[in-house]
């Protein structure tokens, strides 16, 4: 059935802090050995979809174009279909995502499926796509949005975000979500339709003179088509910001939750990388983390999320921590609620410490000397 379908990924203008700096926020390492694209991706292939297009930023598209490359680890490296990226569009240093669908209009029109899956990558999470397609298909919905229930717990990530108002769930009217009322229905940024409805509100939206808003184009139209909501109640994170994607690391130490996203029928997929088993060393102690392979690991890691080869010296203590790929964790350096991505060194003794909430970020690849470290410690202690 999923065979008439095709989906189209689209990226957000999100930062999360440092981590972005150097990459798309779809790109950003996750979970020690994912990226957080992995997870659509995953979703549209475990659900048969195998037409995909992807869209890049002009300056930060390495990095994904890096990770994803033919498709391979998705059964995406085919002969027909597969990957397809979008040439970027930028309009007054932003994102114009229909700018970027009407530079890349001919993709759609040459593809032979018949229907168009819409994602934002940034919200996270493993769904059975098949049976959301067969619901918009029973119902004969002309667009369908997926949605999720706020109960109990307001999950602060998705503040913001849009708010469904549904009749017998018909989507009849949508607005910015503030989190004023328990139940409200948060669009998960997914839609289903016909290929030539998204045409026709894409073109829609190009003779009005508009150059961003993909989610706009949809909800400003719901009145004029079938718009019925569907319910998705497993887990979801929006990783909008720095603090939401520390809270995403860290639901991944609940069981419940990493049960969810990984251990079921529909696998995550993510690029393959050749690396040994971590090996602990005899004086080593780690407690509820998740540990990539090819670490080295000597010293003490409580609650902490692990990236592939890693390096933790004796006496070294990583607690709350975010450790990115190929990172150097000297002796007796202790760490409390730090972000570390790829390729650091911190020398022995180091002390670095920021807050759940507001954790601190060391940026990509730095080299860090006594000096430097005591000139940034000191302007730390300073502000």
């Amino acid at each position: 059935m999923l065979n008439r379908y095709m989906a189209c990924i689209y990226l957000e203008d999100i930062h999360i802090g440092g981590l972005t700096k150097i990459r798309n926020a779809s790109s950003v390492p996750v979970g020690g050995r994912y990226r957080i694209m992995d997870f659509a991706l995953s979703n549209l292939v475990n659900a048969g979809v195998h037409n995909i297009g992807i869209f890049l930023e002009e300056e930060n598209g390495h990095s994904l174009i890096d990770h994803i490359g033919s498709g391979e680890p998705w059964d995406l490296d085919r002969k027909s279909d597969g990957i397809f990226f979008f040439n970027p569009a930028i309009v007054d240093g932003k994102m114009a995502n229909i700018k970027v669908l009407e530079k890349n209009l001919e993709y759609f029109v040459k593809s032979k499926q018949e229907n168009i899956i819409i994602i934002n990558p940034n919200i996270v999470y493993n769904i059975d796509l098949k049976k959301i397609v067969e619901e918009h298909e029973k119902n004969q919905n002309e667009i369908t949005v997926v949605y999720k229930s706020v109960k109990e717990k307001v999950d602060s990530c998705f503040n913001k975000t849009t708010n469904l108002i549904l009749e017998n769930q018909n989507v009849v009217e949508s607005g910015i979500n503030f989190f004023e009322n328990d139940g409200d229905k948060i669009s998960l940024d997914m839609f289903i339709m016909s290929k030539s409805n998204f045409l026709k509100l894409i073109f829609k939206r190009i003779t009005e003179g508009k150059v961003t808003g993909i989610k706009d184009a949809i909800f400003e139209n719901i009145k004029n088509y079938k718009t019925r909501g569907i319910e998705f109640k497993g887990y979801a994170k929006y990783i909008n910001s720095l603090e939401c994607y520390f809270e995403f690391n860290m639901d991944l130490l609940t069981p419940k939750i990493r049960k969810e996203l990984f251990s079921g029928e529909r696998k995550i997929y993510t690029k393959i990388k050749d690396t040994p088993p971590t090996h602990y060393g005899s004086e080593s102690k780690v407690n509820n983390s998740l540990i990539a392979n090819g670490c080295l690991i000597e010293g003490e890691v409580k609650d902490s999320v692990i990236g592939r080869r890693v390096e933790i010296d004796k006496g070294a203590v990583v607690e709350n921590c975010i450790i990115l790929q190929g990172c150097k964790i000297g002796k007796d350096v202790k760490l409390k609620n730090v972000i570390i991505d790829k390729g650091n060194e911190l020398p022995e003794k180091t002390q670095l410490c920021g807050l759940r909430k507001y954790p601190l970020v060391i940026e990509k690849n730095l080299r860090w000397y006594d000096s430097e470290l005591k000139k940034i410690l000191g302007e730390l202690k300073e502000s």
